[in-house]
C-alpha cells in the first residue's frame, strides 16, 4: 500500500490530495492529515482510497482508542445501499445505512431512505418520490413524501424538487439535533472525508447531487442538465432531495453524516443502470 502524509488544518487540502494524489491502479492507497477537532485536540486522520479516489476507510488514534470508518456500497434486490460503519477498538458505536429503491427501467425518481442507529439514537429518515416521473433533460416537479422515525414517534410532511424545499415539515427532528454528544465528538474528525465522498458525488452526477455545504441550504435547486439516462439522473435526485431534507438548512455532523451516505448509495444506484 502506497501513501503520502501531510500536516495541514485545511480541509481542502486534504480533498486536493484526495482527488490528485491516487494511482490509476487498484491496489489501495492512503493519505493523512492533521488537523483540529471541535475539541481543540490535534487529530491525524488516515484515509484508504481506491483506484478514483473512492474512500472505503478512514481512522485517527486518540490516546489508546482507535475510531475507524468504513464504506461499503453496492447493488442491492430493491436498487442500491451504501453503510458507513463507525467503529470505537473494533466494537460499532453508530451505523448509518442509506438506500435508493428503483428499478433500472423506471421513469420515476424512485425512494430514498438512511437509517441510523447507535446506543441512544435510532432515527430513520424516508423520502418517497416513485409519483414523480423524469422526462429527459428537465428537471423533476413535484412534491415526494417525507418521513422521520425516532423515539418510537412518527412525522410526516413533503419535499417540493421544483422549489427544492422540505414543506410541512414543522416539528420534524432533524439528525444533527438528536445525535448524543459523545457520539459527535467522536465521529466529527470524519466530516473531511465524508465530505470529499460527497464532493465526487457532485462531479459523477453532472451537479444534480449536492454537497453537504449546499444540501445544508435548501431552496436553491441543482442547476445541471438533467439530460442523459433518466435512471442515472434519478439516482442523483431522489439521494439529492433526501439529503437537502436531512441538512433542512443546517451544515452539522447529522447533514455531513445523510449526505456523505446518500453520495455513496446514489453512485452505486447510478452504476448499476442499464448501459
Amino acid at each position: 500500500m502506497r501513501g503520502i502524509q501531510g500536516n495541514t488544518v485545511s480541509r481542502r487540502h486534504l480533498l486536493q490530495l484526495a482527488t490528485v494524489g491516487v494511482p490509476a491502479m487498484a491496489t489501495p492507497f492512503w493519505i493523512s492529515a492533521q488537523g483540529k477537532s471541535q475539541a481543540g485536540q490535534n487529530t491525524v486522520l488516515c484515509s484508504e482510497l481506491m483506484a478514483g479516489g473512492e474512500i472505503s476507510r478512514a481512522w485517527y488514534e486518540r490516546a489508546k482508542d482507535k475510531i475507524e470508518m468504513r464504506l461499503t456500497k453496492g447493488p442491492s434486490e430493491e436498487g442500491a445501499r451504501s453503510q458507513l460503519l463507525f467503529t470505537l477498538n473494533g466494537v460499532a458505536y453508530l451505523t448509518v445505512d442509506s438506500r435508493i429503491v428503483r428499478k433500472g427501467e423506471e421513469i420515476a425518481l424512485g425512494r430514498a431512505a438512511v437509517s441510523v442507529k447507535g446506543k441512544g439514537i435510532q432515527y430513520i429518515i424516508e423520502l418517497d418520490a416513485s409519483n414523480i416521473r423524469l422526462k429527459s433533460g428537465f428537471p423533476p416537479v413535484g412534491v415526494g413524501k417525507v418521513q422521520v422515525v425516532y423515539n418510537s414517534k412518527t412525522w410526516t410532511g413533503g419535499f417540493d424538487f421544483e422549489a427544492w424545499h422540505p414543506v410541512g415539515a414543522q416539528g420534524m427532528p432533524h439528525l444533527d439535533s438528536v445525535l448524543p454528544e459523545e457520539m459527535k465528538a467522536q465521529t466529527q474528525p470524519f466530516e473531511m472525508v465524508l465530505e470529499h465522498t460527497a464532493s465526487q458525488a457532485v462531479i459523477k452526477s453532472g451537479g444534480i447531487f449536492k454537497s453537504p455545504a449546499d444540501a445544508g441550504t435548501d431552496g436553491r435547486p441543482p442547476q445541471p442538465s438533467w439530460g442523459g439516462r433518466i435512471c442515472r439522473a434519478a439516482c442523483w435526485g431522489v439521494g439529492a432531495g433526501l439529503g437537502t431534507t436531512c441538512c433542512a438548512g443546517t451544515a452539522g455532523l447529522g447533514c455531513v453524516l445523510c449526505v456523505g451516505g446518500l453520495a455513496a448509495g446514489a453512485s452505486a444506484c447510478s452504476e448499476s443502470c442499464p448501459p
